[in-house]
């Protein structure tokens, strides 16, 4: 018989060539226990979009079902990953007057909300909202201005959105198999906030995200994620980042050099971190 406990946790990283699958108990706000891992090859995605959605059914079960023979409980309800060409982004801003005369999270709730009713292309969907830095009555760049005195408060935010059908393929694979999505994460925001310590936050890094079909680069520094330093930023391949960063022309090898990847990007001024290698 399944064991039963509380504070399940369950994620699902949808990848082209592998589904892997983590089932961890929560035992506090930074803490939690790894019960099951489950691993299974990916057959039905091309570039991080479901084009099969039988196979990807399939797949998704059978890392599943590892994952919860390990753990020995079962799961009904997950947390997804998503990726791929169709992921877009931008910023954006929003205005609120101050209600109370002195900030609150009401207010920047408020605010976020307002920046992120913006008109964006069709057949896109909001996945995320991130806070790049605050303004109150004009004084700039405020990361936290709860209890601040004002009467005007403004927000500038990243605004990280997806295609709607590859979000419902993916949704549509995991109800199929009894899953309930909690919530979609942009994988590489989550392989950034997995890795990253504070002092690299400040300091400012790159996040080098290497998997089969696609090399993403993600910048991140202090609470700002600014990824519209690349406009293409899930299409710019590894051979292109190498190219930007030693500033010169060259056949590269099939077999590439992670040195050489992390001298380029050094060069040019960013501080990178690799994963998913």
């Amino acid at each position: 018989m399944a064991k039963v406990f509380s504070n399940i946790i369950t994620a699902i990283d949808i990848g082209t060539t592998k589904i892997c699958v983590l089932i961890a108990r929560k035992l506090s706000d930074d803490q939690v226990e790894v019960l099951g891992v489950g691993r299974s090859p990916s057959y039905g995605l091309s570039k991080g979009v479901v084009v099969d959605i039988a196979k990807t059914v399939s797949s998704i079960k059978q890392a599943v079902d590892e994952a919860q023979l390990m753990a020995e409980c079962e799961v009904e309800s997950t947390y997804i990953g998503i990726s791929g060409a169709h992921i877009k982004s931008f910023n954006s801003s929003g205005a609120v007057p101050i209600k109370r005369s002195a900030v609150t999270q009401e207010d920047i709730d408020t605010a976020l909300a307002a920046a992120k009713a913006v008109p964006i292309e069709k057949g896109q969907k909001v996945l995320h909202v991130l806070p790049q830095y605050f303004m109150v009555d004009g004084q700039d760049r405020i990361e936290n201005p709860i209890g601040l005195h004002g009467v005007r408060l403004e927000v500038v935010v990243h605004v990280i959105t997806g295609s709607v059908a590859s979000i419902q393929n993916l949704v549509k694979c995991c109800e199929t198999i009894g899953l309930k999505v909690q919530d979609i994460v942009l994988e590489q925001l989550a392989s950034a906030d997995g890795v990253l310590s504070l002092d690299e936050r400040q300091l400012g890094v790159g996040v080098l995200d290497m998997v089969a079909e696609r090399q993403t680069l993600l910048f991140i520094k202090m609470v700002q994620f600014d990824l519209q330093r690349l406009s293409l930023l899930q299409v710019i391949t590894l051979r292109t980042i190498l190219l930007l960063g030693l500033e010169q022309i060259l056949q590269m090898p099939s077999e590439l050099n992670m040195n050489q990847a992390m001298l380029g990007l050094m060069m040019n001024g960013c501080r990178v971190k690799a994963l998913r290698w």
